[in-house]
């Protein structure tokens, strides 16, 4: 495996966008795992989403019992042509290089995601 500078350590989400607030796109549920295997128990959400600013996409897991939105509340403001705006509470970044993969990846977790409220 090859080493990086980012290898342990988690980064805040600011170093590498600017701009805080997001347009949801998707939300699915992410199962909790025991011995590298999935249960039935719900463990938090994710959030796939795209940058205000750059219009980048990226998916941010958030631990909590239920979703801020559910899948079809976002395709309904989607369709309306009313996105929801969110941003992330102390969004991590940490980069790792699958098993499988031949490049880097990340995953970034949040303590929070709320609503930002439109004029």
């Amino acid at each position: 495996m090859v080493d990086t500078l980012t290898k342990k350590h988690v980064i805040p989400l600011e170093a590498f966008l600017d701009e805080p607030t997001f347009i949801l796109r998707g939300v699915y549920s992410k199962r909790a795992y025991v011995n590298n295997v999935a249960t039935d128990d719900i463990c938090g959400y994710t959030y796939e989403c795209f940058n205000t600013k750059t219009f980048e996409l990226i998916r941010v897991t958030v631990s909590q019992s239920k979703p801020l939105v559910t899948s079809d509340e976002i395709t309904d403001s989607l369709e309306n042509g009313t996105p929801i705006v969110v941003e992330f509470d102390e969004a991590m970044v940490k980069v790792y290089m699958p098993r499988d993969a031949k490049t880097f990846a990340e995953s970034i977790t949040a303590k929070a995601i709320t609503i930002v409220k439109q004029d």
